[in-house]
């Protein structure tokens, strides 16, 4: 069992890390098995970065290549410019799958809609 307080996070930081990329993963799969065209496409690179980021954070992988590359580039945006360009990065494809042809069920976009919101209020109160 592991202990939450002993990790020094902030609800928001938790929420962040763990929670938002398991959910727009889920929410990216639920797109992709209903949409279809370009915003399958979407839906289907919104899969892979969330799960993939939530993925690379549970297994503390070695950073080695593409990966010491990805974290760098994440981590010095999250230091210049705040925890706000982790929420752009997952959520971007997402979006973009709501706005381009082949979009389905506009409630994937509005669980996405106060997720993000919810997200926003943690990170307010964090401050």
């Amino acid at each position: 069992m592991i202990d939450i307080g002993a990790l020094g996070l902030s609800p928001f930081e938790l929420a962040l890390t763990f929670a938002f990329p398991a959910l727009i993963g889920l929410l990216g799969l639920i797109r992709a098995v209903i949409a279809s065209g370009a915003s399958r496409v979407c839906a289907v690179a919104a899969l892979i970065l969330a799960w993939g980021t939530l993925g690379l954070v549970l297994a503390d992988l070695p950073k080695v290549g593409f990966v010491a590359a990805w974290l760098v580039i994440l981590q010095d945006a999250t230091d210049r410019f705040g925890w706000g360009v982790w929420v752009a990065v997952l959520s971007l494809p997402l979006v973009l799958s709501a706005l381009v042809e082949g979009r389905r069920w506009w409630g994937v976009d509005l669980v996405h809609l106060v997720l993000v919101a919810g997200l926003t209020g943690l990170w307010y109160f964090a401050i």
